[in-house]
């Protein structure tokens, strides 16, 4: 008898569908390694973590006891920005969890908050770029 060549399910059609989706999702924005303070808050819980990857698209932090997969959260993210400190509001939703925190992908970002995050980048790549040029 020849071997089985069955179709794969609908199930398997659409999770496939969903994983290739995630893939270009988490490519539209370059991960940058970065420990900043964020405090992050839903429902009636309200802590103070780390983060350690952020991007324009999103964020992953330390988090001892993640909420669920699609829940909406809050953040309040300490950014350095020349000789300050500036502190950008933003809505997220967790879009994944791991023993080590969570995965949060930003949403409904306002312009001044963009702007801010555009900035911590470039100052950051600027910053990089000069001290990889001064012995030059």
């Amino acid at each position: 008898m020849p071997p089985s060549t069955a179709s794969p399910s609908a199930s398997d059609r659409a999770k496939a569908r969903r994983s290739r989706l995630m893939a270009v999702h988490r490519r539209q924005f370059e991960r940058h390694p970065f420990r900043l303070p964020v405090t992050v808050a839903w429902g009636d819980t309200r802590f103070s973590t780390t983060t350690q990857t952020l991007a324009l698209g999103g964020l992953f932090a330390a988090c001892p006891h993640p909420p669920p997969t699609g829940t909406e959260i809050t953040l309040m993210l300490t950014l350095t920005l020349g000789q300050g400190q500036e502190e950008v509001p933003l809505k997220g939703e967790v879009v994944y969890t791991t023993p080590d925190g969570i995965g949060v992908r930003f949403v409904n970002i306002s312009p001044p908050a963009r702007g801010k995050l555009r900035a911590f980048f470039l100052f950051r790549d600027l910053h990089c770029y000069n001290t990889e040029n001064l012995g030059s």
